[in-house]
């Protein structure tokens, strides 16, 4: 009868550990997929991180440019009451 009662525990433990077996499994797979997620998520983070630099640098790029023709313009309406001074003077 002992030996029964030992079998039948050992049994029940290895069953238990099997179930435990399955569970660490379903966890290590839940976990390669979350990094997979993260990494791509990281990657995606990445690209618009790159995207906004460079929408960046053509908004002050077309900063400059407007600031250019600003005083460009500036310099034309300089140079035109200059030249009808001098005319008219």
């Amino acid at each position: 009868m002992m030996a029964f009662s030992v079998h039948k525990s050992s049994v029940g433990k290895l069953l238990v550990c099997q179930r435990m077996l399955g569970e660490i499994a379903k966890l290590e797979d839940s976990i390669a997929k979350s990094k997979n997620e993260y990494e791509v998520h990281i990657n995606e983070a990445q690209a618009i991180k790159a995207d906004l630099a460079a929408v960046e640098t053509k908004v002050f790029v077309i900063n400059c440019g407007t600031i250019l023709c600003e005083s460009s313009c500036y310099l034309i309406v300089r140079w035109k009451l200059f030249y009808i001074r001098a005319v008219f003077d």
